[in-house]
């Protein structure tokens, strides 16, 4: 598995601040639970990654709080051309730790059952990976938080989620 963990201390009103977020957008990235964050790239310090529209409605529609940190207006999705889906960084709060990891599962498993239908033409497909970052941030602040990335294999995710889950409750 391709896990690295280290701990952090995201300023969030620093990050907000340096991202120029409107107070309604600001207010509800406090309010929610799952904040999908950017990942920049080159000359778009602010972008998303790909599908990080499709991540945010996929979670609002499975009942978790989330917001993506920008103004609709600001919004870019840089897209680089390859088979890794690239979830970006995340930030969750630990209350919803494992609802959040489920309902993430569910969607990379959806994306691969995607992937499939798409390069039905080609004779094989390489197993498709997953890259992502988590920030685990403690609901009672009494933790430092956690953030673990994951490169590998996308069908390991389910895996990936226990061992966050783990990681973060022994943490």
């Amino acid at each position: 598995m391709g896990l690295q963990v280290h701990t952090s201390h995201t300023d969030l009103p620093s990050m907000m601040a340096a991202i120029n977020l409107s107070d309604e957008v600001k207010q509800s990235s406090l309010d929610a639970d799952v904040l999908i964050m950017p990942v920049g790239h080159k000359g778009a310090p602010f972008a998303f990654a790909r599908g990080a529209c499709d991540l945010y409605q996929y979670l609002c529609d499975n009942g978790v709080k989330t917001e993506i940190l920008c103004d609709d207006e600001n919004f870019e999705e840089i897209e680089l051309n390859s088979k890794v889906i690239r979830l970006g960084k995340i930030l969750l709060k630990s209350a919803v730790l494992p609802i959040a990891l489920s309902v993430l599962g569910n969607f990379v498993t959806d994306a691969i059952k995607t992937d499939k239908k798409d390069d039905s033409f080609v004779e094989f497909v390489s197993p498709a990976e997953l890259n992502i970052e988590i920030e685990v941030v403690d609901s009672l602040g009494t933790k430092e938080s956690l953030t673990i990335e994951y490169k590998g294999d996308a069908k390991d995710f389910p895996a990936i989620s226990a061992e966050i889950e783990k990681l973060w409750n022994e943490h």
